[in-house]
């Protein structure tokens, strides 16, 4: 992550903050009254869109050499797995709809992996249960592309060496198939939350008082929730 003229440390902040805030002028400014140094907004979108073409590469062969086969003459190496941050790790995926120019809605699909450190005795919050450490994988593809990166990116945080895998998704089947072929020793955690939801305001046609917080109890006469 090296540019010319740029301290690695200070580049990774703005960069950060370049794709976090939702404008590239905004960032640009923000990044000129904190550094009194000058950059314009197309230099900064030049900057992330150069660096993030890297990144992708990176994934992208990273990904493709988990599942590739060596070559006869290159003999077998074992891959060493990492460490993991935490004796438990949380891993999701899930899939998101975006709206691309010029192409429409598209699912973008993610994983996600996490530490998930339980605090000590005597410490704040005993036994609470928080995720940090967080990393992430997107990107448009197919569910064949998709699992390489989910694997590759579980891989890299160690959490096939992780004492106890939790892994929290919706009903999609497509993946729950990844967590079964990857993880055979997992805490599964069905979110039927989001997934109920869409279903029941799907389902439903009342606008009415059976509705909370746009939420269909089934009650409603018109409701298509029937046994």
């Amino acid at each position: 992550m090296r540019r010319r003229g740029w301290i690695p440390k200070m580049l990774e902040k703005t960069l950060r903050q370049a794709v976090e805030l939702s404008s590239y002028a905004r960032a640009a400014q923000i990044f000129s009254e904190l550094t009194n140094v000058s950059i314009s907004a197309s230099s900064l979108q030049r900057l992330v869109l150069d660096y993030g073409t890297e990144v992708v590469k990176a994934d992208e062969s990273e990904a493709e050499a988990m599942v590739r086969v060596a070559a006869e003459e290159e003999g077998v190496t074992w891959r060493r797995i990492p460490d993991p941050d935490s004796e438990l790790m949380a891993v999701s995926a899930d899939g998101v709809m975006v709206h691309l120019r010029e192409e429409g809605w598209k699912e973008a699909k993610v994983a996600s992996v996490s530490a998930a450190p339980v605090r000590e005795a005597g410490e704040e919050a005993e036994g609470e249960l928080r995720l940090t450490k967080h990393s992430y994988r997107a990107g448009l593809w197919d569910v064949k592309t998709f699992t390489n990166h989910y694997w590759a990116e579980s891989y890299r945080r160690g959490v096939e060496k992780a004492k106890r895998i939790v892994c929290i998704n919706d009903g999609a089947i497509w993946i729950w198939m990844m967590v079964f072929v990857y993880f055979s020793r997992r805490i599964e955690i069905p979110d039927w939350v989001a997934h109920a939801a869409v279903r029941l305001a799907d389902r439903c046609r009342c606008n009415g008082p059976h509705l909370i917080r746009g939420f269909c109890l089934g009650q409603c006469p018109e409701s298509r929730l029937t046994s």
